[in-house]
């Protein structure tokens, strides 16, 4: 249900709170944590005071228990390097 929610939320553009959308990166459920993630890390300017913030969270959902949030995070990280 959480994650549906935050789906259809993000997609109608609904504008969540970063902390409520970092509160959701430790969420019991990983598509729910991954999803959250990239919410903040594409509302996140590059350069912007949130900048910093965003990478320690990047590399904190790299210990993430679930293989899957651990791989997104490391492709996130991947495509911040790049960009």
């Amino acid at each position: 249900v959480r994650l549906r929610a935050l789906d259809v939320a993000l997609s109608a553009d609904v504008s969540i709170p970063p902390e409520t959308l970092t509160m959701l990166t430790s969420d019991s459920s990983p598509p729910v944590r991954a999803l959250a993630l990239e919410a903040i890390v594409n509302g996140t300017e590059r350069g912007s005071a949130r900048e910093t913030e965003t990478l320690q969270l990047i590399h904190r959902m790299l210990a993430d228990p679930d293989s899957e949030v651990r791989k997104r995070a490391q492709e996130m990280l991947e495509e911040r390097a790049t960009s």
